[in-house]
């Protein structure tokens, strides 16, 4: 298939004080082999130079951060997603560095299989201990776990019908919105072709807060799923078994292996915090699809 054919690609960055990892994500995005990209930055108002690093590669869209969103980032993707003008949307983090034949393998994939979503795997790498060992961890998803990996790349028509993310999903939103866009019957794909992801420098107490913001929404997303069993064996379980199905990378490296058993087990503690810590929140019905 000639380029010309080839549909537009909404990229949608959501982004905050993100200057110091956001060229790399941007850089990797203008080296594509496939042209038909637009770039969306959605950013909250950052006091550093990411709007202007947003515009000399993309369109720049300001949006106000409040402090009651436990989770900005759904409500970002939304809002970029909203000004989208192509058939295909494509959410990246700030820390992630895209190789430069990835949007034209994922294009072709998604017109070859009629899909309507894409799981994208992720290779991560970053600096220091901890880094170390989520680079273990996220090693076990390249098997594939449609527990924890949730698809990024979507046909902007499906999206709208199924109503975009839930901001009240927090942590879990992109969880949620493939569990719905199953559970509606819509093509959930896999591609083979991982993007890169920047752990930076990784510390404990930043996982911990992660995972405890993490908690404080599992509520509200087990009153939605939590009748699918599969949550429990992999998603809510500390070993779950595609670590098990990776246990030839974990015997390699015995101290990451310890470190990253320490770390899910610190992670889960900061969730289960979280979720102690919680309001039942009143499930609102997903729309109509």
């Amino acid at each position: 298939m000639e380029q010309k054919e080839l549909p537009l690609v909404s990229v949608i960055i959501p982004t905050l004080n993100a200057q110091g990892i956001l060229e790399g994500c941007l850089k990797s995005l203008a080296e594509q082999t496939y042209h038909g990209i637009e770039i969306i930055g959605i950013d909250a108002n950052s006091t550093d130079n990411t709007g202007d690093l947003i515009k000399q590669y993309g369109r720049l869209i300001q949006f106000e951060l409040k402090d009651s969103m436990a989770w900005g980032t759904p409500y970002q993707q939304n809002l970029g997603a909203a000004e989208a003008k192509g058939k295909y949307l494509y959410f990246v983090d700030a820390d992630m560095v895209i190789p430069a034949d990835a949007i034209e393998s994922y294009v072709k994939q998604m017109e070859d299989e009629n899909a309507d979503s894409m799981i994208i795997p992720e290779i991560s790498f970053g600096d220091g201990f901890w880094a170390r060992c989520k680079i273990l961890e996220r090693s076990a998803y390249l098997l594939g776990d449609r527990y924890i990996e949730a698809p990024r790349f979507h046909k902007k028509a499906v999206w709208d019908k199924i109503g975009g993310l839930d901001p009240k999903m927090g942590g879990e939103y992109d969880q949620d919105i493939h569990m719905r866009l199953r559970k509606a019957g819509y093509t959930v794909t896999r591609s083979s072709k991982p993007i890169y992801h920047n752990e930076g420098k990784l510390t404990i107490h930043k996982l911990i807060k992660k995972k405890f913001t993490y908690g404080k929404s599992v509520k509200y997303f087990l009153k939605r799923h939590g009748s699918d069993p599969g949550l429990y064996v992999n998603q809510f379980n500390i070993l779950r078994p595609v670590y098990f199905r990776n246990w030839r990378e974990l015997i390699k490296d015995p101290i990451h292996t310890i470190g990253f058993l320490i770390m899910k087990t610190v992670e889960a503690i900061a969730m289960f915090a979280g979720f102690v810590r919680s309001n039942p929140l009143k499930l609102s019905s997903p729309r109509t699809v």
